[in-house]
């Protein structure tokens, strides 16, 4: 996968001549696989500013503009039920995004609306924050439940749970000897409880990727969801449990997921089922983001957002491994 060969400048000159705006100022964002960078901007038709996030996408992704307007559709979708999420903005030929080359790579220019709010990860850890994470995620399924979208439905990525499996192949860009068994271990209890629950499970679409860094908040009320890569089609209890992932990570402890849940399930209780596969789930995850994170940033060393899990996520999955299910249960309110 290669990000773009994109500078603030190449942005800016791409925006004046696909859309009806002036650059006024451009300052690039942190991103995982694509370049992101926030935009303000003058109409040819009024002396209003607005505000903008213009997305430069990987050069893989760009091969699947199907995928860009699923995604379209899914933020429309959820715009409609009173979620607030980035807008797709047309550009002069009324098209959502144009195929552009950077460098010797074809990548898929887009923009997109700024939704204002903090970015959870810049918030203070509270009870109340957690447990509203929990009730977004569950409005979030609230709103796409019985939503269809055949594209998303077959779509397949690495960063899906359902590809856990894959994580083998990419074990050893793990150094860390105790590290690499630690996720070798969440790997498999992933493929011996999880996977044969699999045809069991309620399936929907869903975000993806629902953490710290996409979620909005202004003090301790979530206003907002943005990044729409991940969007996909599994089993619905793997929402919740890559957000659990990653508020452990926010909060540094793994009992903040009795917050969130109890956030999440006032929309949608756990099965039984659910309840014993929860904590594989989320191990799951931590062992997924950290690994990928290991292997993305041998091909991507001057990305220092890929690694932002590493420092607590080692000791988060560490901790969460040692407990037995009974332990789990009562930590996180599933009894």
């Amino acid at each position: 996968m290669i990000r773009a060969a994109a500078s603030e400048s190449d942005v800016r000159s791409r925006i004046a001549r696909l859309y009806p705006l002036e650059v006024l100022k451009i300052k690039q964002l942190e991103g995982y696989d694509d370049l992101n960078f926030y935009l303000e901007c003058r109409s040819e038709d009024d002396d209003v500013t607005y505000r903008y996030v213009c997305k430069v996408v990987n050069n893989q992704d760009s091969q699947k503009p199907e995928i860009i307007e699923a995604q379209n559709r899914l933020m429309e979708h959820l715009g409609k039920k009173g979620i607030s999420v980035p807008e797709p903005v047309p550009n002069n030929w009324l098209q959502y995004f144009s195929l552009e080359t950077f460098g010797e790579t074809k990548h898929l220019i887009r923009l997109l609306t700024y939704v204002d709010g903090s970015k959870l990860n810049d918030c203070s850890p509270s009870t109340e924050l957690y447990f509203n994470v929990g009730d977004f995620t569950g409005r979030i399924y609230s709103a796409l439940k019985g939503y269809k979208d055949d594209d998303l439905t077959m779509r397949k990525s690495p960063w899906m749970l359902s590809s856990v499996p894959d994580l083998h192949q990419f074990l050893r860009s793990v150094q860390n000897e105790q590290h690499q068994e630690l996720a070798r271990t969440a790997v498999q209890d992933f493929e011996d409880k999880v996977v044969p629950a699999i045809p069991e499970l309620e399936k929907g679409v869903m975000h993806g990727d629902i953490n710290e860094h996409n979620i909005l908040a202004r003090d301790t009320s979530i206003v907002g969801l943005i990044d729409f890569g991940d969007n996909c089609w599994g089993p619905v209890i793997f929402e919740i449990a890559l957000c659990l992932a990653y508020m452990c990570l926010h909060s540094n402890d793994i009992s903040t997921g009795k917050h969130v849940l109890a956030g999440y399930q006032i929309h949608r209780p756990l099965t039984s089922i659910e309840n014993k596969i929860i904590k594989s789930c989320v191990c799951a995850r931590l062992a997924q983001s950290l690994v990928l994170g290991c292997h993305s940033a041998l091909e991507d060393q001057g990305n220092a957002y890929i690694l932002s899990s590493q420092k607590n996520g080692w000791p988060i999955l560490t901790q969460l491994s040692a407990l037995d299910d009974t332990h789990i249960a009562a930590l996180w309110g599933l009894e």
